[in-house]
């Protein structure tokens, strides 16, 4: 185990960044170095801390296991350091430069980044958003390692390990094409499993509220397509006989619904609740917490009031 008294605390900031680049050459940019002074910098590290640290693979610099959990607490100490010399209210919207990386949906970039746009172009227009697509099943590693800085969607797995705001709630309804030849303006269970459909199957293990839904009620439909985001479905509904299940919102993101109808479904389905996620280390963050009231104001509908962080402790 190495003693702090060993490591060099500068390298720390280049920790910091490689595990948030994954790329040697980003690093270097982000830290305003040469690529090998940064590549000297690692190996100095993983001579004092007894590791390899970062592994090359075909999808860049891996960070092993010892390097994420050093990482956790460097990332929090850092923003502790920050914060301190900064100041508590150093962060200006108006003026800073600072970039926050969002985790989103294909549906949620569609809906949500054009109106965090307008808002930011008339309050923080230097500000950059950098939205980032992952399976869900690497949401939480993403955020526990500084990766993003928040994440936003209905994301059951995250439980209660995150910081957490409620935005607004959605809800599964049916999709036909307007001229279907079986399908009237309302839609049978009988029909609804009779009929042949396109699934959206999410990259990840784990099946979406709608597939849990039709186990738990015993419902076998007819899967002749299967894609990987809700986006496709409507597009591919138009142009065929088959049936979709995507959420409400879905259809506020596509540019025409003509050719659609929209119908509820022949069986109840739970609330789909999109929440933001953050990680404790970033809780205080000034600038962390303008954006997050930023994105409560736009994904909030009117009414609906303020909602209460929520900790798991």
């Amino acid at each position: 185990m190495a003693n702090i008294r060993d490591v060099d605390l500068n390298l720390l900031t280049v920790l910091d960044q490689l595990v948030a680049q994954r790329s040697v050459t980003r690093a270097a940019a982000a830290l305003g170095m040469s690529q090998p002074a940064v590549s000297a910098a690692l190996q100095r590290l993983r001579t004092q801390i007894g590791d390899a640290l970062f592994v090359r693979t075909r999808h860049g610099m891996a960070p092993t296991p010892r390097a994420l959990a050093l990482h956790e607490q460097v990332r929090a100490g850092l923003q502790l350091l920050r914060t301190g010399l900064e100041g508590v209210s150093s962060f200006d919207p108006a003026t800073s430069r600072r970039e926050f990386r969002l985790l989103l949906s294909d549906v949620g970039q569609v809906l949500y980044l054009p109106a965090l746009m307008v808002e930011l172009h008339d309050t923080a227009p230097h500000v950059t958003l950098t939205a980032v697509t992952l399976p869900r099943d690497r949401y939480r590693d993403a955020l526990e390692a500084g990766d993003v800085d928040l994440a936003v969607g209905h994301l059951p797995q995250l439980g209660d390990a995150f910081f957490q705001q409620r935005l607004l709630e959605d809800r599964f309804v049916g999709l036909a094409r307007a001229e279907h030849p079986r399908v009237g303006r309302s839609l049978t269970l009988a029909r609804f499993v009779a009929e042949s459909h396109v699934a959206v199957v999410p990259v990840g293990p784990s099946p979406n509220a709608l597939e849990q839904t039709l186990r738990a009620l015993k419902i076998q439909r007819r899967v002749s397509l299967a894609v990987p985001n809700f986006l496709a479905a409507p597009l591919i509904v138009r142009g065929t006989e088959l049936l979709a299940c995507v959420p409400h919102r879905v259809i506020r993101a596509m540019p025409t619904v003509s050719g659609l109808r929209v119908m509820a479904l022949p069986f109840a389905t739970p609330a789909l609740q999109v929440n933001q996620f953050w990680h404790r280390r970033q809780h205080l963050d000034d600038g962390h917490r303008w954006l997050r009231g930023v994105i409560a104001k736009v994904m909030s509908p009117p009414g609906t009031g303020d909602y209460v962080d929520r900790d798991a402790g």
